[in-house]
C-alpha cells in the first residue's frame, strides 16, 4: 500500500474507514433502544456475558482476529499492546469522565475495548454482533495516543491535512489533558449515536424528517446543505477524492470553516463525525475549561487564530448537548 493511502485512512471518518476495511459501520444502525424488545436485549447480554454492573473501563480484551486480519490484508502489521498500570489509570479516568447518557448506553452496549501498536488510524468503532437486533460494539485504539496530550494529538491529526512546509505550520492548543480522554469521548459518542439513532433520518409514511442536530446542516450522511458545502472543505484529504493541501492554503481553509456550524474540519466529513466532534470539543471547552484554538503560523509568526466555540454559528447548536448530561432518560 502506498504511503498516500495510509495517510488517507489515518484519520478518515468511521464510515469511510470501515468501508475500506470491510467492517460493519456503527453509524448504519436502525438500532434505537425503544424499538428493541426487552427479551432481545436480555438474550444478547446473557449470550455474550455483558454485565451492566461491570465497570466499562474494565472491558479491555484482545483485539478480535477479524479486525487484525483486515489490517493485515491492507498491508499493515498491528500488534497487541500490553497496558501498563499507568495506562489503565488513564483509561479508567477517561471512562469515568463520560456524561450520564454515555454511561447508561455503554454499560449495556460496549462489548470490548482494545489497544494496538502499529495501528494506522487513531481508533476504530465496529459492530460486534451485526446480525443481532440488539447490537454491541467494540472499540480499538492506537496505543500511541496513551502517551500524548490532547494538544499533541489534535495537532498531529490536523497536520495530516497538509503537505510538510518549513515556512508554515498549523497547531491546535487544546490543553495538556491526556489525549485518550478526548479520543474515548469521541469514539463512545459513535456508540451512543448508533444505539439511539441520534443522527439518523426518520422515515414515516413516506415523509422524511431530520434529527435535530443534523437538520438544516446535512441532507444525508456525508452531504451537507448547499449553504455549508464549500469547495475547500470538499477537497481535504479526509474526503474520498481529496488530496493533501499546501499549508499556504490553511488560512483560506479555516476561513471557510468559520462560515459553517462545524466545530472542526473533521466535523465536516460526515454527520456522525459532526456529532462526535462537536460534543467532544464542547465537553473539552465548556465542561473541562480547556482551550480549543486553531493557529496558523507563517515564517514563525502567528498569522491566523480561530476558536470555534466562540463562533455564533457553532454555538447555535450548543443547547442540543444538554441531553447527554441528564441523569435520567
Amino acid at each position: 500500500m502506498k504511503m498516500t493511502d495510509l495517510r488517507k485512512i489515518f484519520f478518515m471518518p468511521v464510515l469511510v474507514v470501515t468501508g475500506f476495511l470491510v467492517l460493519v459501520s456503527v453509524c448504519n444502525a436502525q438500532d434505537r433502544q425503544d424499538t428493541i424488545s426487552s427479551a432481545a436485549k436480555l438474550d444478547t447480554l446473557k449470550k455474550y456475558g455483558i454485565d451492566p454492573g461491570r465497570d466499562i473501563s474494565s472491558r479491555v480484551m484482545d483485539t478480535s482476529p477479524e479486525i487484525i486480519l483486515m489490517f493485515q490484508k491492507a498491508g499493515m502489521s498491528p500488534r497487541r499492546h500490553e497496558l501498563s498500570g499507568a495506562d489503565r489509570v488513564k483509561i479508567a479516568k477517561a471512562f469515568a469522565a463520560l456524561p450520564a447518557l454515555h454511561q447508561r448506553v455503554l454499560k449495556e452496549r460496549l462489548h470490548s475495548i482494545s489497544f494496538l501498536d502499529n495501528m494506522p488510524n487513531t481508533a476504530l468503532t465496529s459492530t460486534f454482533n451485526p446480525g443481532s437486533p440488539y447490537r454491541l460494539y467494540d472499540i480499538t485504539f492506537r496505543a500511541a495516543i496513551l502517551n500524548q496530550t490532547v494538544s499533541q494529538w489534535t495537532t498531529e491529526k490536523e497536520n495530516t491535512l497538509f503537505k510538510a512546509d518549513q515556512q508554515a505550520s498549523v497547531t491546535i492548543d487544546a490543553g495538556a489533558l491526556d489525549a485518550i480522554l478526548y479520543v474515548i469521548f469521541h469514539e463512545t459518542t459513535h456508540v451512543v449515536d448508533a444505539a439511539l439513532g441520534l443522527t439518523e433520518d426518520n422515515q414515516t409514511a413516506g415523509t422524511k424528517s431530520f434529527a435535530p442536530f443534523t437538520n438544516r446542516v446535512w441532507t444525508s450522511r456525508m452531504v451537507t446543505v448547499p449553504e455549508y458545502t464549500d469547495s475547500l472543505l470538499q477537497a481535504i484529504t479526509w474526503k474520498k477524492e481529496g488530496n493533501l493541501m499546501n499549508v499556504t492554503n490553511a488560512v483560506s481553509l479555516y476561513k471557510s470553516l468559520q462560515k459553517t456550524p462545524f466545530v472542526s474540519i473533521y466535523s465536516s466529513c460526515s454527520r456522525m463525525e459532526d456529532l462526535a466532534e462537536y460534543l467532544s470539543v464542547y465537553h473539552l471547552t465548556q465542561k473541562l475549561r480547556q482551550p480549543f484554538r486553531i493557529m496558523v503560523h507563517q515564517n514563525g509568526k502567528e498569522d491566523f487564530v480561530y476558536e470555534p466555540m466562540k463562533s455564533k454559528l457553532v454555538r447555535s447548536r450548543i443547547g442540543q448537548m444538554q441531553q447527554f448530561y441528564l441523569s435520567k432518560t
